[in-house]
């Protein structure tokens, strides 16, 4: 549905250019997908709530047989709370498959947040003792990189690659290049709100 209204947004461009049936190609494929997952989230539950239905008619059946064979020595009271008991199972296994369902799904915010405080490693700490800079650090503010290399996780390209470069202190310099060329990267790393996998950042000599 984003794709959707991104695509009436600008579907001026979408005329200008052409490329109005690749845009639906798009559309009907996103769909497709959707209703796919949307079958199966309702199929799901009516073919459960079939079989548990089958499941306590079959116990329903095996009472009163039971019942029947064992007439002459079971009190008719003990026969109807057999019945009245197997005739609420279907209800009671399906109260419990959905409060099994959905404490499930509200132990998954507890699963996130004990990822979160176990499994991520931190970040690097903000101060280091031994090795801290002088009071009047930085005096020039020549800004130094080495080799950098960038990667947001494991496992992902690098989005920095050896990259090298010196800036004098007291420039103005501007970045220029396309979306997705690691303009935002560089910043975020000189920042230090990204740490880079290798490489030295230097100010003034200062890592």
């Amino acid at each position: 549905f984003s794709h959707f209204g991104e695509t009436i947004n600008g579907i001026a461009t979408v005329r200008a250019t052409g490329q109005q049936d690749r845009f639906f190609d798009t559309i009907v494929s996103k769909l497709t997908e959707q209703m796919e997952a949307y079958y199966l989230s309702n199929t799901a539950p009516r073919w459960l709530s079939l079989r548990l239905s089958l499941l306590g008619a079959s116990l329903v059946g095996c009472v009163s047989l039971v019942a029947i064979a064992f007439h002459k020595s079971m009190a008719a009271g003990t026969v109807g709370l057999a019945l009245s008991y197997s005739m609420r199972l279907t209800d009671t296994l399906g109260q419990w498959n959905r409060e099994s369902a959905d404490l499930e799904t509200q132990l998954v915010s507890v699963e996130r947040v004990s990822q979160y405080v176990r499994d991520i490693p931190r970040e690097a700490a903000l101060r280091i003792e031994d090795r801290k800079p002088p009071r009047d650090w930085p005096g020039r503010g020549t800004l130094e990189l080495s080799n950098i290399c960038i990667r947001y996780r494991a496992g992902l390209d690098l989005v920095l690659r050896n990259l090298s470069l010196v800036i004098p202190g007291g420039s103005r310099v501007g970045v220029i290049g396309r979306t997705g060329c690691g303009k935002s990267t560089l910043l975020s790393t000189i920042m230090r709100l990204i740490e880079p996998e290798s490489g030295r950042i230097t100010l003034d000599g200062q890592d």
